[in-house]
């Protein structure tokens, strides 16, 4: 008896890593958010209340499952007590490397099928992923060298990191498919949010815990100026990086010849309502901020609308004999056509015969799969491609593959 491994299903099955993904990032994301609405109700301690505000530079009290909480101390108290709780990083440090195992299973591992086009450049898997990889580390350095150098000077800096997000993506248009450059810019700033954590945030916390239990008082203000500083990063580039994860699952952006444009329009409709929730916070309602983002929101939508044109006839006519070869005839090829449009084929396809140009999969125009191949796929799913075997009959997924492997190519 031999054993043989199923790559692609042991490839799917590791995709259950989205899963862990998700929660970690669910928990970072929620605390970062929960952490920025406390911020802003703090208020200056009255003296005389019920606790001594020794230390406290701001405090509310905010009811929870019928608890009260809480308050803040600026630089520590004088005398570090002994149940100091330290703000766990597991779910920062477990979203982004979980992240990045996806970013190897899902486009790494078949780089033909997701990360790379050879429509938009013919470069190998093995360039393609080296340049990926390069490329979070060289932006990571970029990011953090440029805020320390500039922590002064905040509104400067926002400008000269979103013009370098705007010239990434649109870099990355040149060499990567339209799906691999969403993904990418996402793992560009999910980057950034973790290596605060892991930089900035979990060396200083370690600085400022030992000089507090040395009740050493003064603590060193341009260490927490930039502890700060990447607290308020963090908070505005969650919904950016939210949209660039979940954007690859959107055909109609990462399946565009814009998806780049796309992309940096959505990031700034999520940041636009970030920075509205925040100040909301603090009793400023800014009216015209949502209202923009609506008003952007809504023209990215009409701007990524499909053609409403009719689809053009096959690029050429199919004989008997051709369609013969694929156990099929010219009515299983034209119910076939039919099915590929009611299932939606080409939004995530391309298939010049069918009037479809979608990057989120395969071209079946250069994969000219047989099919059988199509008919497995179709049936069985693979990767981010759902199975259909509950939604198109039997008969249907066999005239779909004989359709599809017929003209693909053609």
């Amino acid at each position: 008896m031999t054993f043989a491994i199923n790559w692609d299903y042991l490839r799917d099955v590791l995709g259950l890593l989205r899963w862990l993904h998700v929660f970690a990032a669910i928990i970072w994301i929620g605390l970062t958010a929960f952490f920025w609405f406390m911020e802003s109700h703090l208020k200056t301690p009255i003296p005389g209340g019920p606790e001594p505000t020794d230390g406290v530079s701001g405090e509310t009290y905010y009811l929870h499952g019928g608890i009260f909480y809480f308050r803040r101390y600026k630089g520590g108290p004088d005398h570090l007590p002994a149940n100091v709780t330290w703000h766990p990083q597991w779910y920062a440090y477990g979203t982004w490397v979980t992240g990045f195992l996806l970013l190897c299973i899902v486009y790494f591992w078949k780089a033909n099928t997701y990360l790379l086009d050879p429509s938009v450049a013919d470069i190998s898997p093995v360039l393609g992923v080296t340049i990926c990889v390069a490329l979070l580390a060289f932006s990571w350095l970029f990011y953090d060298r440029l805020s320390r150098w500039l922590i002064e000077r905040e509104r400067l800096l926002v400008s000269l990191l979103f013009i370098y997000i705007v010239a990434v993506s649109y870099g990355l248009s040149h060499l990567l498919s339209s799906r691999g450059v969403v993904i990418e810019v996402g793992a560009v700033i999910g980057t950034w949010m973790a290596g605060n954590v892991l930089f900035v945030w979990e060396p200083l916390h370690r600085m400022f815990f030992a000089a507090k239990s040395e009740h050493r008082i003064a603590l060193d203000e341009g260490l927490m100026a930039i502890s700060w500083q990447r607290a308020k990063h963090n908070a505005y580039l969650a919904p950016p990086v939210l949209f660039a994860m979940l954007g690859v699952h959107f055909s109609f952006v990462s399946g565009s010849r814009h998806a780049w444009l796309a992309l940096i329009g959505f990031m700034i409709v999520g940041g636009l309502l970030r920075y509205f929730y925040i100040w909301r916070n603090r009793s400023r309602v800014i009216v015209a901020i949502p209202a923009v983002a609506g008003a952007l929101l809504i023209a990215l939508v009409i701007w990524l609308a499909p053609s409403t044109a009719p689809a053009p006839a096959p690029a050429t006519a199919l004989t008997a004999g051709d369609a013969g070869t694929t156990g099929g005839g010219d009515a299983a090829v034209t119910a076939g056509r039919a099915v590929f449009a009611k299932a939606g084929c080409g939004s995530c396809h391309t298939l010049t015969a069918a009037g479809a140009a979608g990057t989120a999969g395969p071209s079946l125009d250069q994969a000219k799969p047989s099919a059988a191949l199509v008919s497995d796929r179709v049936t069985q799913g693979v990767g981010t491609m759902p199975s259909f075997s509950g939604k198109l009959s039997a008969a249907e997924i066999k005239e779909v593959a004989t359709y599809v492997s017929t003209v693909a190519g053609k």
